[in-house]
């Protein structure tokens, strides 16, 4: 559920792939060509594609639109690509606290590492999730949510049955569905270590 790579620009990236980029090792001759370059690329209108195979959660994106600035303004489109729908269905989570622009940016920064990095919640935050999951199936299964979400993602290469896979995770993290994270730790630990468990020195 996280990845294991530090998170990069991926327009930056795409910009040295291209030799666009200026960096600080190039002559005054080379720095000319990649603005020269750079002028003919940057200027177009066409989006810049980027393919994002199991990251495990978006900090890649993250980076990206957080040093748009840097950059010349083109469309950016992001294909992520997962395993697990839990994944995915994560990844629309976080990207939806982060849109919640009601909420003050200390409150919403607290809950997104919350969501992130934590497996037990506080009650308030279940229940902000619970209202968070019923938005999303709406944008999953109808393709329009008051959140506003439906400008940036985009459902339409998604089969049908992993349409109705998000939906179903989705309804798991209501409120009426019981999750103890204690217990379930405590029997995955148990399976692990089986009759080591219970001797202290061998565990």
């Amino acid at each position: 559920m996280w990845g294991m790579t530090p998170a990069f620009d991926c327009v930056d990236v795409y910009d040295k792939a291209l030799g666009i980029a200026t960096l600080p090792t190039q002559t005054k001759g080379q720095k000319k060509k990649a603005k020269k370059k750079a002028e003919v690329l940057v200027n177009s209108d066409e989006p810049i594609n980027i393919l994002l195979a199991q990251p495990g959660d978006i900090r890649h994106v993250l980076k990206t639109l957080a040093q748009r600035r840097r950059h010349k303004k083109r469309p950016v489109h992001f294909y992520i690509s997962e395993v697990t729908n839990e994944t995915l269905a994560r990844h629309m989570l976080l990207m939806r606290v982060l849109a919640d622009w009601e909420l003050p940016i200390r409150y919403r920064t607290n809950t997104f590492l919350e969501l992130f990095g934590n497996a037990t919640i506080q009650r308030r935050t279940e229940q902000y999730v619970d209202g968070l999951a019923k938005e999303l199936i709406h944008l999953v299964c109808d393709g329009d949510a008051e959140c506003g979400l439906d400008d940036l993602f985009d459902f339409s290469l998604l089969k049908y049955k992993t349409k109705d896979a998000l939906e179903a995770i989705f309804k798991t993290w209501g409120k009426t569905v019981p999750f103890d994270t204690k217990e379930l730790h405590d029997r995955r630990l148990r399976a692990l270590y089986k009759d080591r468990y219970d001797f202290r020195r061998n565990v």
